[in-house]
């Protein structure tokens, strides 16, 4: 198991603090949270629909339906970029926990991931006032989002895991980080469906696992598709052998960190 049982309380209380602290003291505290994707959703319609006129393959000409598609999208990326670009520095800059002995450092990747979460839930919310004002269509599969985005959410175990054990020992982690998660989300079909990618190439999208979770979110939550059970058993594997390779990497390293710090 990722998580022993007797950390969940700290887990939770940790989340919780993190969260809180992005918006102490700001007027508007956890409103924020929903203003913010709002925002970059009427910009992403404006910039894409208004002014390159983008139109989605297999949808109507509105561009109020192409910002809809690709924040859906963007939202999903987010979890793991939001995850990534702030691992390398989960433990050098909680250097007080890793010279407690009794203190699982093992969580703050997994604090890291969580708060990820929420900023998702809350940005899906935001998706669906959008879509309901639009008068959008939602699906039932949309109750399937929890079990779709959990690949991208194993992924961003994963990766903080592994980043933030880097982060300690390699200072250069964190601009390469950066560069990195610019890089894969252009690599990903968050900005054009996969259909627009030229055949021949497809071939490495169906091997990213971030990719077709962000298929498979846009699947569920616009089109009312079940993916098919062995594409998401095939996604979800990697996922978790990622994850697995991430928490063995961070345990094998864990032990040199407060010799570095």
């Amino acid at each position: 198991m990722f998580i022993h049982r007797n950390n969940i309380k700290l887990i939770i209380d940790l989340t919780k603090r993190d969260i809180i602290s992005k918006y102490k003291g700001s007027l508007f505290g956890f409103f924020w949270s929903i203003i913010t994707p709002l925002m970059l959703l009427l910009v992403y319609s404006f910039v894409f629909g208004t002014i390159f006129k983008s139109r989605w393959a297999g949808m109507d000409d509105s561009k109020a339906n192409f910002a809809i598609v690709l924040f859906i999208g963007m939202l999903t990326y987010n979890i793991f970029s939001d995850s990534i670009s702030r691992s390398p520095w989960l433990i050098s800059g909680n250097a007080n926990y890793v010279k407690k002995v009794i203190f699982p450092i093992t969580i703050l990747p997994i604090v890291n991931v969580l708060s990820a979460i929420y900023n998702f839930a809350m940005g899906f919310i935001a998706w669906l006032i959008i879509v309901l004002i639009l008068g959008g269509t939602l699906h039932l599969t949309v109750i399937l989002l929890p079990v779709a985005v959990m690949p991208v959410i194993l992924m961003s175990l994963g990766g903080s895991w592994l980043f933030s054990a880097l982060g300690v020992y390699f200072k250069d982690v964190g601009q390469f980080i950066s560069v990195f998660v610019m890089i894969l989300m252009f690599s990903c079909p968050i900005f054009y469906p996969i259909t627009a990618v030229p055949e021949k190439y497809q071939f490495i999208f169906h091997l990213n696992p971030i990719a077709m979770t962000i298929e498979m979110v846009r699947d569920i939550t616009i089109f009312g598709k079940i993916p098919s059970i062995s594409t998401y058993a095939n996604v979800f594997i990697t996922s978790l052998l990622i994850a697995s390779v991430g928490l063995l990497f961070f345990k094998k390293c864990r032990g040199g960190f407060s010799d570095v710090l």
